[in-house]
């Protein structure tokens, strides 16, 4: 795997600085990267690619928070009903021809996008994955690009082995790492990937064998700009006077440090911008050493 040939690594005992049970609340500071949630209408993502002027792809029909914050950046979905590409183009220029010509170019560039022969492509996420990669690896392509897995929500008969609803959604996960590497091309060798969850998981399972809205996650990192995999920790320990609210783990590592490294290494932006103008956090710990050194 990825971690025999040093492109991978995980990050342990780590989060998002958000210790209360909302999902909404979670998912909007993990995309948003503000200092509480709601507290931001662009994504931590979004305002990095601004201040690098470059370009990213949704693979979603809508723009999500994490992308947003700049305008070069662009959404994807392919649609399911044959030909209907094709009536989408007429419908997009038959609209057009009712607005200024400033408003016009702005539907020319959808439809434009609407004929593009690989905008059909499957609907899975590991699809997506690497169509997405082979647009990042060509030239003026998207410089980066998300994904969601859903269903991670586990209260209740977790089934972490392998055909376990937890386990199958690792496989996932895994799958789509792969469809980004099989689609990067060469290109993968200057790749990072990182993974984001709102939630940690309880130390122990629940009445229902779940442990869905813990505080203490893992994050997963693969890519070839990790030269050497490792497991990277301030580890808190599993003893309850070491657990979060005596039932999570603890998390140890600002996960914004970990997003922030990660910037650092593929937009080339300075620590200390991206602290300050995406994480709004100018004290925020620099860890990029620990991750690509």
């Amino acid at each position: 795997g990825l971690m025999a040939k040093n492109n991978a690594s995980i990050v342990h005992a780590t989060n998002f600085p958000y210790i209360l049970r909302s999902h909404f609340e979670g998912q909007n500071l993990m995309q948003g990267g503000g200092l509480s949630p709601f507290s931001e209408t662009s994504g931590w993502l979004g305002r990095s690619l601004e201040l690098a002027k470059l370009p990213g792809r949704s693979l979603s029909l809508d723009m999500p928070l994490i992308l947003r914050g700049t305008d070069r950046n662009d959404n994807f979905y392919p649609a399911s009903i044959r030909s209907s590409s094709n009536l989408k183009t007429k419908l997009i220029d038959m609209i057009s021809m009712f607005h200024s010509k400033e408003g016009s170019s702005v539907f020319k560039k959808v439809s434009k996008k609407s004929t593009q022969k690989d905008s059909i492509v499957p609907r899975d996420p590991a699809s997506l994955a690497k169509y997405a990669g082979k647009a990042m690896s060509q030239e003026g392509g998207p410089l980066s690009s998300v994904i969601k897995v859903t269903q991670f929500d586990t209260h209740a008969n977790q089934g972490a082995d392998e055909f376990g609803k937890h386990g199958k959604l690792l496989k996932l996960v895994d799958e789509i790492i792969a469809g980004y590497r099989e689609g990067l091309g060469d290109a993968w060798d200057n790749s990072i990937i990182l993974t984001l969850t709102e939630f940690g998981r309880t130390v122990r399972v629940n009445g229902t064998w779940g442990t869905e809205h813990g505080y203490g996650s893992a994050g997963l990192l693969a890519g070839g700009s990790i030269t050497k995999s490792r497991v990277i920790s301030k580890w808190p320990g599993l003893a309850e006077n070491e657990q979060f609210e005596k039932r999570d783990l603890m998390s140890t590592i600002d996960y914004r440090s970990v997003c922030a490294a990660c910037i650092e290494k593929s937009l080339g932006l300075d620590h200390d911008l991206i602290a300050d103008k995406v994480f709004f956090t100018p004290e925020l710990p620099r860890v990029y050493d620990y991750i690509f050194s």
